[in-house]
């Protein structure tokens, strides 16, 4: 079971199980069922024989846009796992962009773990964002 906020999302091999769940629920708080998953907290999700399939293209396409950056081409590795960026670089002039986006790369992580290294690294900069 997964609660966020108001939303609570039930997940299980015994569909007779879920359904006595979903039963004594309704009897103790006001519930609407909506039915199979299909989006929670922008993540699309999809099920099948193996499981469930999250999917983020919705959200990387608008990420895209934001960072100006639906021009790019991608790439298999984003940044050398060896790489360190040098502080005494020139600081943005305004960093409130940069927090935003880097904000929603660490959200993005959630379906992406392949740049956790690449977001870990930019968000050391998150109160001083350098060029």
């Amino acid at each position: 079971m997964l609660i966020y906020v108001d939303d609570l999302i039930i997940a299980g091999s015994n569909n007779d199980s879920i359904t006595q769940l979903k039963r004594e629920l309704q009897q103790q708080f006001s519930i609407k069922d909506l039915g199979s998953l299909k989006y929670f907290l922008g993540i699309k999700m999809a099920a099948s024989s193996k499981g469930f399939f999250r999917n983020q293209r919705k959200y990387v396409i608008d990420l895209l846009k934001d960072a100006d950056m639906l021009h790019t081409k991608p790439v298999a590795n984003p940044l050398d796992s060896k790489l360190t960026l040098d502080p005494s670089s020139e600081p943005f002039a305004s960093y409130n962009h940069y927090q935003k986006i880097v904000g929603k790369l660490i959200y993005l992580t959630i379906t992406r773990p392949d740049i956790t290294f690449t977001v870990s690294l930019i968000s050391q900069y998150m109160h001083a964002p350098i060029v």
